[in-house]
């Protein structure tokens, strides 16, 4: 185990002095900073009531989703070919524990990263849009950004052994076609989502359970907020497990390989 450990410390650290480069650090203030501008241009050429439900709507749409799945696209889905393609892959697969220590460092550089963008864009739109009920809105976001990174970086992760060079078409594919489509049916496919969980966990955060239209409450579970924590952490585990299993049994081959 200490051997492991020290194995994902060493990974951690060596993705992390890799994404900090002034471009990877430009894009990630730019992607931190889309929902502000997005809120300013709202909040002043719109006649949008100063509703906490409204805000909290965009709020959910414009940083637990869209600033954290773009960010887990560009750190999570090419982290198994960047390895393949600068030969650090050959080092760390013949290194005991090796495999499983580059997909979990890899896995928690871009959980880390994630957050620190989601809530840094959580706290510059929040600024930027001045919502009632302002600080409650920001912890629910932040909660929301932190479990989202790390449930739907774990199913990238998964994606990203799978298929290393399309992990990216791969996964905006099931963001598509399961999390947004399959997310918002109310049908039995919707509970093994991240999306349900958050737009629950959204509503009960925010104090909205007992006012909801009945019509919309097709599109949410009722079920209290450690069961939607835990059903996270359920896909979390499994599609990790699944992941290290995928790349403890497969042969990869290097860019000159292939």
């Amino acid at each position: 185990m200490k051997q492991f450990l020290e194995s994902l410390q060493a990974v951690i650290l060596f993705d992390i002095s890799r994404a900090v480069t002034t471009p990877r650090l430009l894009v990630a203030a730019i992607l931190a900073a889309v929902p502000a501008f997005i809120a300013l241009g709202v909040r002043f050429s719109t006649d949008i009531p100063a509703d906490t439900r409204v805000w909290a709507a965009l709020l959910y749409a414009l940083v637990p989703e869209a600033i954290c799945l773009l960010s887990l696209l560009l750190w999570m889905c090419p982290a198994i070919q960047s390895h393949l393609e600068s030969k650090t892959w050959v080092y760390l697969a013949i290194r005991p524990h090796g495999r499983r220590a580059m997909l979990l460092g890899a896995f928690a550089t871009a959980v880390v990263w994630t957050v620190a963008v989601g809530v840094a864009s959580a706290a510059m739109t929040i600024l930027a849009a001045q919502p009632p009920d302002a600080f409650r809105l920001f912890t629910v976001i932040c909660g929301l950004v932190i479990l989202s990174a790390v449930g739907r970086g774990a199913i990238f992760a998964l994606v990203s052994t799978i298929m290393p060079r399309r992990a990216m078409v791969l996964s905006v594919v099931y963001t598509l076609i399961f999390e947004f489509l399959a997310g918002f049916l109310p049908a039995i496919v919707n509970q093994f989502t991240v999306a349900l969980r958050l737009r629950s966990l959204l509503v009960q955060g925010m104090g909205w359970k007992t006012s909801m239209l009945r019509e919309l409450k097709l599109f949410f579970d009722p079920e209290p907020a450690w069961i939607q924590i835990g059903a996270i952490l359920t896909i979390t585990i499994v599609s990790l497990t699944a992941a290290v299993i995928v790349l403890e049994l497969r042969q990869f081959g290097t860019p000159d390989e292939t």
